[in-house]
């Protein structure tokens, strides 16, 4: 009726009363013992593996290590959701926006992974989050979620909702800029309602010397908040265009986390979330045939390798007396600054994720 049990986990509570239910006793009698994660993402979070030990612990009465393979995991664990957005915006003659519309079409991950978390209305914050405009000078915006269930394993993924609606709220965000025949670095400056926000894409904008040209090479930039933190990133991008492979040839970010307590910390936080990104943004992709995953490990799921790690600026301003969020933070900006500098590269808006060699060969050639 006890346990004692050694996990990698992000959900200790989760991780108790799942135990408990296998053994069908008092959480009470469960002792979770939480080791270093070596990344967790949201991976984590979900107890699978440990109820595999517990089950088989239960049954063999001895002490039980597992460990999934990376075919296992690959293959048998969740995904962040697909998304499809869609996005309307209006402005004045001066360019001032006046309305935004912000429309996700996406399965709902916590209607999977804890429908308990779901709000009153079956609002969805994993989804939704990053959709609203809250740091720019917008009189009038709506943000909605269609909820399509494609019957995936779903789960939580580093930078949330964050990671697909910063991508195309961004991206769009340049599109207006360019109509309005506008640099979008300074556009951006102009639309914030927020002096934090405004902060930060100044520092980035001196970081990244934004405006100049440079053979091969081009800059694109965007701006993220997240849980009271705020992030702008500029990244300098090179391409290939015979095998249509984009090279990061550095990113710079500026943040403001609030209080950094302890700045080694966050700047290995932000540093982790970009290189993170960057990876999701170029090459990471999961398919499905007949219900089941094609990718195994990573020959056919592809990773970042170091060797095309950029170098990596940061810049911390600390903007508040508290600290704030950080261990997501350095993501959200990667997809649409990459997507915003082959705009400037080749007049071509990519509009999918990932952005993958084919991908972009395509893209160019129409």
């Amino acid at each position: 009726k006890k346990a004692e049990i050694w996990a990698p986990t992000q959900a200790v509570s989760v991780t108790t009363f799942a135990a408990a239910g296998v053994l069908k006793t008092s959480p009470q009698n469960i002792k979770v013992n939480t080791t270093f994660l070596g990344g967790g993402f949201g991976r984590r979070a979900q107890v699978d593996y440990i109820v595999d030990a517990v089950l088989l612990s239960k049954i063999t009465k001895q002490p039980i290590k597992v460990v999934w393979t990376r075919e296992d995991d690959v293959e048998g664990g969740a995904f962040k959701p697909n998304s499809a957005i869609h996005l309307d915006a209006a402005f004045d003659a001066k360019g001032k926006i006046e309305a935004w519309s912000h429309r996700t079409v996406s399965e709902s991950p916590l209607k999977y992974f804890n429908p308990k978390l779901l709000g009153k209305k079956g609002e969805d914050i994993l989804a939704m989050s990053g959709s609203e405009q809250l740091q720019y000078k917008i009189s009038s915006q709506i943000a909605d979620h269609v909820i399509q269930d494609n019957g995936t394993r779903l789960a939580p993924w580093r930078g949330i909702g964050h990671g697909p609606n910063k991508f195309a709220s961004e991206c769009f965000m340049d599109e207006i800029a360019s109509s309005l025949k506008q640099d979008p670095a300074k556009f951006r400056v102009n639309s914030a309602n927020n002096p934090r926000t405004k902060a930060v894409l100044k520092k980035v904008i001196e970081m990244a010397g934004w405006g100049k040209q440079k053979n091969g090479v081009a800059q694109g930039i965007a701006y993220s908040d997240y849980n009271g933190s705020h992030s702008a990133g500029v990244a300098e991008i090179s391409l290939d265009r015979k095998s249509g492979k984009i090279k990061v040839e550095k990113y710079f970010i500026a943040i403001d986390a609030g209080l950094a307590i302890l700045p080694e910390n966050v700047l290995a936080q932000i540093e982790g979330g970009v290189i993170y990104g960057i990876s999701a943004a170029l090459t990471e992709k999961i398919t499905h045939k007949k219900g089941f995953v094609e990718q195994s490990n990573f020959h056919d799921y592809e990773v970042m390798r170091m060797s095309d790690v950029p170098e990596i600026s940061i810049e911390i301003i600390e903007g508040a007396d508290r600290p704030s969020s950080v261990g997501e933070l350095g993501l959200p900006t990667v997809a649409p600054a990459i997507s915003n500098a082959l705009f400037q590269l080749t007049g071509k808006r990519a509009r999918n994720l990932p952005m993958t060699e084919d991908s972009v060969k395509e893209l160019i050639r129409a």
